[in-house]
């Protein structure tokens, strides 16, 4: 088919006439020719035919077929044609053989070998199943072809659930691939992207596994690790992690400790969280806004409102969150009083809560007379 090579630094490749296929008959039609010359086009017609075979087995015809698109498809990724790779992947679907697992990864390959990104994560979303080859056919592809397309494996992780793949088929594709060239302790990013994929749903064991797989740790997954376990409200997880952590060197930042203190609440306790404060003042993130609002809510969760409401006044920086998190507090300890007067002050530092944050405030604060006072402050907020 190919008539000649020209030599040049990127190989090309040039036909004595365009490609031309011969008109395909419909999937449930196939015919079959015993009869035909060994010279035969696999795509060739003839008039000798038989009723139509099951879908299930292979006709001569198809598997010619089969044969001709899975050699094109590897020539045409190893060349790097994909204009040619195209017109083959459009006839793999015009034969109806697209649904074909081995030709579904020639077609990715394909893509992937001329970083044509886009139409690989396409193809790989419309897949059945996706085995472990799929995976490393992408993964390795989209690592190995420089990091501008490193967002394209988070994109592809972002883009899936735990109930569309094999978590274990993705695992193990990673770690295969460790075995050539890139692996979790070779290419961070890749590591990282799963422990946030596994994080992202809850899957604590899973993300622990590949987490603890990793040489690399920068305080990013670090904080993945941490979160992962307080929102699942594991707080000795997320503690352990924490002292693993500094064990190692790294210092926390103010994601570390808005993650730490909102898994305090399950100690039913504040000792955990006056540690945690502790080491907040030593690093200097006591004046941060997210920080100090964390710590308000720790210590009105854990029956300390007094220590709430000093840490809430010696904010330098308030906003809505940190009001809204004080004046739910107080509610939630019964004291309504306190709780309409912090929201009149916060209307007169000119902070006003949404419909969302009202709605907190007023089921914090069950008391009938004051939630009447809410909604007049309610009507007074949206005439001013």
């Amino acid at each position: 088919m190919l008539s000649r090579c020209r030599s040049s630094s990127i190989p090309t490749v040039h036909f004595k006439r365009p490609l031309r296929f011969p008109p395909t008959p419909p999937p449930a039609s196939f015919q079959t020719n015993t009869e035909a010359p060994n010279h035969a086009h696999p795509f060739h017609q003839t008039n000798s035919s038989f009723p139509p075979s099951p879908r299930s087995a292979f006709t001569p015809v198809l598997e010619s077929a089969h044969s001709f698109c899975s050699n094109a498809l590897k020539v045409s990724a190893k060349m790097g044609f994909l204009p040619e790779g195209k017109q083959f992947h459009g006839h793999v679907v015009k034969l109806g053989l697209h649904n074909l697992q081995s030709l579904q990864i020639h077609v990715l390959n394909l893509y992937v070998k001329c970083k044509e990104f886009n139409d690989a994560q396409k193809l790989f979303g419309e897949m059945p199943v996706r085995n472990v080859v799929a995976w490393n056919t992408l993964i390795y592809g989209l690592v190995n072809c420089g990091s501008e397309y490193k967002p394209n494996l988070r994109m592809l992780l972002e883009a899936v659930s735990p109930d569309d793949i094999t978590i274990n088929g993705l695992f193990r594709a990673c770690i295969e691939l460790n075995g050539v060239e890139i692996g979790f302790d070779s290419n961070c990013f890749v590591g990282s992207a799963l422990v946030d994929f596994y994080a992202k749903y809850g899957l604590v064991e899973d993300a622990r596994h590949a987490f603890d797989f990793l040489l690399c740790r920068d305080l990013v997954l670090w904080n993945v690790m941490v979160n992962c376990y307080a929102s699942s409200s594991l707080a000795v997880g997320a503690f352990r992690v924490f002292n693993l952590m500094r064990l190692e060197g790294v210092q926390g930042d103010e994601f570390t400790f808005s993650s730490l203190l909102s898994s305090c609440r399950r100690f039913g306790s504040c000792e955990p969280g006056k540690q945690v404060h502790g080491i907040i003042i030593r690093q200097a993130f006591d004046s941060d806004v997210l920080v100090s609002s964390a710590l308000v809510d720790m210590y009105a969760k854990n029956d300390s409102i007094g220590d709430a409401s000093k840490v809430f006044d010696a904010m330098p920086i308030k906003n809505v969150i940190s009001w809204t998190t004080i004046i739910v507090g107080y509610g939630l300890h019964g004291k309504e009083k306190e709780a309409i007067k912090r929201l009149q002050e916060m209307l007169q530092e000119h902070f006003y809560p949404d419909e969302l944050t009202l709605a907190s405030i007023v089921s914090s604060c069950g008391n009938v007379s004051s939630t009447t006072e809410l909604m007049k402050i309610h009507a007074y907020m949206y005439s001013a």
